[in-house]
């Protein structure tokens, strides 16, 4: 990930918003943070050999040991939003009668 850097204004901007937390003041967490940035980047061009090679880069990082939410926080300041978290959901009474139990 080396290669694909966000330029230093653009990065410092995406930074602001997570810098004042503790745990941004790792060095895994700023790692992962300038390798998640330079990957978004990346994302908004054409698809390219680099896409796919920064790509196969970037998943092979280890996400720092962070709560959940913290590396959720991480990786939307920079730039990988997920449009939503998938949300457990209790089945209705409609669905539970659809399901079929087999015994053993």
């Amino acid at each position: 990930m080396a290669r694909y850097q966000t330029e230093p204004e653009l990065l410092g901007r995406k930074l602001a918003s997570v810098a004042h937390l503790d745990w941004m003041k790792g060095s895994e967490p700023l790692r992962m943070f300038g390798a998640a940035s330079a990957f978004s980047d990346l994302i908004g061009t054409r698809i390219s050999a680099d896409i796919m090679a920064a790509a196969k880069a970037f998943s092979h990082l280890e996400l720092p040991k962070l709560a959940l939410v913290d590396a959720r926080l991480l990786l939307d300041a920079a730039g990988l939003v997920l449009p939503h978290w998938p949300r457990p959901r209790l089945l209705s009474r409609a669905p539970k009668s659809d399901i079929v139990f087999v015994s053993g």
